[in-house]
């Protein structure tokens, strides 16, 4: 995974039994559901174990433990004293696909552990488990790695964040106590005969000191060579180091160079200044501290991704010893399946002794994003089970067919509580595809799925999926089944005691219980909404007695709602405080806010106590304000009272003689003064303390960044704002309603640049629509120069398209760093396909058909230079008519909360429909026969009123096949004239043809269509000899030929008006062009040769 707390990205149930149908998918075999309609059925059974088919080979015995030999080792570093039982074999004669077909298993990560980044002014004084706890997971114990092996888990791999162990004083040594560490953590998997992968995570974004940049003279981006050279230094020494540490141990130990930095993150934006210059910039650091993202190319990211894993697989051999042999695991580009199996990208070159019996090649898998991906709530699919067997048979055709391992060393469904499909079928497909390709599957694990503490998975359905692909007999006691969607802004993430009354505390209104805290740091804490915890922390909802947290088995816990004035009787049954002496604080907690009802008097009086069952004080008693607290809280004891205050129970807790609880506390009291804050809850303008609102307002509560206009969003209507993502994952995403979101994902509301979010200083220009016309968007004071590329780039709106159809925006102009890139173009909406609601409209689309917007070629081919600082897009926008009539008489609908923005308006009347005009028929067309003596009246015949036409076949976008080729509708076909195609793909026929003639035209049921284009990798991997372009194809865009390894005749009817670069990239042969006059062919040949390609003729 990226750094821990990315931001997410850009972002359908039918129930059916599965059966396994073989049908190929590009060479391997997947399964599909039965009587599944289309791509976008929903899988949502939960598999149980025979409906499981996989099952992992693993050995029957473990090549690196000796039966009866182990030995007791004192850990250099550390000083621990520990069991080892790795005996040091390398089997010389074993290649990395064998191991991964026949021994790795399915494995699982050590996630948010000893990747987890001390910050650097921390770093001198910190310890290994401070770093290994700073995200909050628990100290590792051989325990734990006893548990993974105990479901059949026969691979870990241990992410390490290495620079945690480097004080920065520039000689990059590893301190030896994180190196212990580490090495005390290896053993615990080695001693289960385990497989463990070591590699360098994230590391605080080091990496991007490979594409450093500075600043010259004039402002311009130049290379920081200094910085560039001392990347280099540092990635040497660590590994040296770590090679040389490690050089005894079996071939057990796998290496791994990187985790997903190695590509476009190499031009990580660094600090280049302050405590953390070279690395990423710390949360909550001061507005001077400058980063800067760096500059390379994607060839050249490409080219030194290549040198980079080149110089790990030097650096690891020349250490000897087992080193020589040792299986090492090569980082793919940005892990990514499709940029990995691009030609750009080589293995490195072994030792000859080895050749690639020694390499595997990782990359990660988290597909579908808005079902795998951090807080996913998605869906998983017919059409998402295919991809994946289509993406894992590149990863065989590439690197398993030549002989390479492969290993996802990361895949997942990182959110398994809240995502709406099954979560056993995702792994279950997943497992499968890899099995076939000579893949192992390392899951993402950071507890997520098992309970690190008590050594045992979470979810009994994925509990019995590890057992049965397995065939192992790990703990699947547990009850609680994986899938399902929180509903946004819920306690998902708070640590609820099941000891509490959830019904009680989900009701709205007021509630009250006890709060405690003792010098022994037992507590039930004062009431917090849950919204506001910081993690780990309680409320009401946590309850620590004797050490530990209570349990429902032997806790009853009396809360109660205040609905009048009168007596209430809160409790607790089953608590033992008696290691303490006295209490710090004792007393009644409510939810009720101190500051909005302070002048209303609310009094808690006529108290009496009960601990153990006993009465504490002869007479009832009234209890104090707390006034220092945010919600009411009425105390007895409080050891911290300034002076002056008065607490009823201070001095009897003061002399020890207030009794301490090892059974139970009991309070029954009065409480008063609640007239107003009754008649808010009554009449819905009671702020509920857990979402900040009123109780009647159902508008989602929407965390803003300082740089948007809140007052703009706030107005009800239609908006448009610049929506983009870079192939560095900067972003604004586009629209969705706050209510839909996923935690932690975002829409109109959050910007993020140069890795971080936006500034307080970026001005944002959004617009709020009143009528059609132009307007303008931008954004000022962003740098996003550290990508090559934009995935995404265009105006997001808030519109829904479904009740909206019509509306168009026609880009005026776009402007980078106010540059002009682009002007007078239509930006094309995204379609339904992609999953979108609401208009988005695109200059830009990498994940939409290549070349099909009008700036995706630029982009793709690198040619624009991503802004420094700014953008701005100028439009037009057309077809507002009846949304702005809906916004005027209050009907429209807002996203926000699904409802109309006036309660009580009613839809306006639809106008009557016009008066036809009478058709010209004989009977009513007057006379025009002349008399002989007058000049010849002039007469008009009324024209016969015809119907407009009407759209036959697919709409505009639909795809569809005919014959050899894929379309994808431009233009859509009537009654009254013919549509226009482009040819964006082959089908399998296609494919396979030797010879190629687009047509002219062509017939989609009884709709006629000119073939007016073709798309981006329209004919890639073509096995044709020959191909013919029709005369009204004038442009090839970019990748439309790529790899036609067998192409030698094109022929082109018409004069081209553009090609773009690497659109012949991976061809093979010399090319003959033919068609059209001599002089028009030898116009193409000279245009055809500027895509980079040379061997046209």
């Amino acid at each position: 995974m990226r750094k821990k707390n990315l931001k997410g990205l850009l972002a359908a149930c039918l129930s059916f039994s599965m059966v396994v149908t073989s049908f190929s998918v590009g060479g391997i075999g997947t399964k599909t559901a039965e009587a599944a309609e289309d791509d976008k059925t929903v899988f949502t059974e939960v598999l149980t174990p025979d409906q499981i088919t996989l099952r992992e080979k693993l050995p029957e015995k473990a090549s690196n433990i000796t039966e009866g030999e182990s030995r007791e080792v004192t850990i250099q570093g550390t000083g621990t004293k520990m069991t080892v039982k790795d005996n040091g074999t390398v089997r010389k004669e074993l290649s990395s696909k064998w191991l991964a077909e026949n021994e790795m298993g399915a494995g699982v990560n050590l996630g948010n552990t000893m990747e987890a980044v001390i910050p650097v002014d921390q770093k001198k004084d910190a310890t290994p488990t401070d770093g290994e706890t700073m995200w909050k997971q628990p100290v590792t114990t051989q325990e734990y790695f006893d548990a993974l092996h105990s479901y059949g888990i026969n691979t870990v791999r241990i992410p390490v964040a290495w620079s945690n162990a480097d004080i920065d004083d520039g000689t990059y040594t590893l301190r030896e106590e994180f190196l212990g560490r580490i090495e005390e953590i290896v053993n615990y998997a080695l001693n289960e005969g385990m497989y463990v992968i070591v590699n360098d995570h994230w590391d605080n974004q080091w990496w991007g000191q490979f594409g450093a940049c500075k600043k010259d003279a004039d402002g311009n981006k130049v290379a920081d060579e200094e910085t560039r050279a001392a990347a280099w230094t540092r990635y040497e020494s660590y590994w040296t180091q770590i090679s040389e540490r490690f050089k005894d141990y079996s071939d057990h130990l796998i290496f791994e160079g990187a985790n997903e930095e190695l590509g476009t993150r190499l031009n990580d934006a660094i600090c280049l200044n302050g405590p953390a210059k070279g690395y990423a910039k710390p949360d909550n650091s001061g507005k001077d501290i400058v980063t800067l993202g760096g500059n390379l190319k994607t060839d050249e990211l490409y080219e030194m991704t290549n040198k980079i894993n080149q110089k790990f697989v030097d650096i690891v051999r020349s250490t000897g010893g087992n080193n020589t042999y040792r299986h090492l695991l090569i980082p793919g580009y940005d892990t990514d399946i499709s940029k990995t199996v691009d030609d750009r990208y080589k293995m490195p070159t072994d030792i000859a002794e080895n050749g690639k019996d020694k390499l595997f090649i990782s990359v990660h898998y988290y597909t579908p994003w808005d079902f795998c991906g951090d807080g996913g709530t998605g869906t998983y699919t017919v059409g998402d089970q295919k991809a994946t067997y289509e993406y894992f048979n590149q990863m065989k055709e590439k690197f398993s067919d030549n002989g390479y391992g492969i290993i996802i060393g990361e895949c997942a469904v990182c959110n398994p509580a809240g995502v709406d499909a099954s979560v056993t079928q995702w792994y279950n497909d997943t497992f499968t595809a890899a099995q076939q390709i000579s893949a192992v599957p390392c899951l993402w694990e950071t507890s997520q799925y098992f309970d690190r503490v008590e050594c045992k998975q979470i979810y009994k359905d994925i509990a019995d999926f590890y057992n049965t692909i397995n065939q192992a007999d790990g703990d699947a006691t547990m009850t609680k089944i994986s899938g399902g969607v929180p509903s946004n802004g819920d306690d998902s993430d708070v640590h609820f005691g099941d000891y509490v009354d959830k019904t009680l505390w989900k009701t709205k209104g007021l509630h009250a219980y006890i709060t405690y805290q003792t010098p022994t740091w037992d507590y039930r804490n004062a009431y917090k909404p849950l919204r506001s915890l910081g993690k780990d922390e309680g409320s009401y909802q946590y309850i620590q007695a004797g050490g530990n947290e209570v349990t429902k088995e032997n806790t009853k816990v009396t809360d109660v709602q205040i609905t009048k004035d009168g007596e209430y009787t809160i409790s607790l049954d089953g608590v033992d405080l008696s290691a303490a002496n006295n209490y710090r604080m004792l007393g009644i907690a409510t939810d009720i806010d101190y500051k909005t009802y302070k002048e209303s008097g609310i009094k808690i009086t006529n108290a009496t106590m009960k601990v153990d069952g006993k009465e504490v004080t002869d007479a009832p008693f009234d209890l104090t304000v707390k006034e220092d607290n945010k919600y009411y809280t009425f105390m007895a004891v409080n050891a911290y009272a300034k002076e002056g205050e008065f607490f009823p129970l201070n001095e009897l807790n003061d002399a020890e003689k207030l009794p301490v609880a090892s059974k139970s506390i009991e309070f029954t009291f009065t409480v008063t003064g609640l007239d107003k804050v009754l008649q808010d809850i009554a009449d819905g303008s009671y702020i509920d303390p857990e979402t900040g609102k009123a109780l009647n307002d159902d508008t989602p509560e929407i965390s803003y960044g300082k740089y948007i206009d809140k007052s703009l969003w706030e107005k009800k209507g239609a908006h448009a704002y610049l929506m983009y993502q870079t192939a560095s994952w900067d972003y604004r995403d586009a629209f969705k309603p706050q209510k839909k979101l996923a935690k932690d994902a975002h829409a109109f509301e959050y910007i993020r640049a140069a890795g971080n979010e936006a500034a307080d200083t970026t001005k944002v220009q959004d617009v709020y629509f009143d009528k059609d016309g132009d307007y303008t968007v931008s954004i000022d004071g962003i740098d996003l120069s550290a990508a090559n590329a934009f995935n995404m780039l265009g105006v997001a709106t808030d519109i829904a398209w479904k009740t909206y159809p019509g509306v168009t925006v026609t880009a005026k102009s776009i402007k980078l760093d106010g540059k002009e890139v682009l002007k007078d173009s239509v930006l094309p909406p995204k379609t339904e396909e992609n999953k979108n609601d609401y208009y988005t409209f695109m200059a830009i689309d990498k994940w939409a058909d290549e070349g099909s917007h009008p700036l995706d070629d630029a982009s793709a081919n690198e040619e624009l230079e991503l802004p420094s600082q700014s953008i701005e897009i100028t439009f037009t926008v057309s077809g507002l008519d009846q949304l702005l009539k809906d916004v005027a008489n209050g009907t429209y609908i807002d996203p926000q909360t699904g409802k109309q923005i006036d309660p009580n308006a009613k839809p306006a009347e639809s106008p009557a429909a016009p008066t036809q005009v009478p058709s010209a028929s004989p009977s009513n067309v007057p006379s025009a026969v002349p008399s002989a003596s007058a000049p010849a009246a002039k007469t008009t015949t009324p024209a016969a009123v015809t119907s407009a036409p009407s759209i036959v076949g697919p709409k505009v976008n639909a795809t569809f096949t005919s014959g050899n080729y894929k379309y994808k509708v431009t233009k859509a076909a009537t009654t009254a004239a013919k549509g226009t195609v482009k040819v964006v793909g082959l089908t399998k026929k296609g494919a396979k043809a030797k010879k190629l003639n687009v047509p002219a035209t062509i017939k989609k049921q009884t709709a006629g269509y000119k073939v007016t284009a073709i798309g981006a990798k329209a004919f890639k991997g073509s096995k044709a000899t020959a191909i013919t372009l029709n005369k009204n194809i004038k442009t090839i865009p970019s990748a439309a030929f790529a790899n036609c390894k067998k192409l030698k005749t094109l022929t082109v009817k018409a004069k081209l008006k553009k090609v773009a670069k690497k659109s012949f990239k991976g061809c093979k042969k010399k090319i003959k062009v033919k068609g059209a006059s001599a002089k028009v062919r030898k116009a193409n040949v000279k245009l055809l040769k500027k895509s980079g390609y040379k061997k046209f003729k």
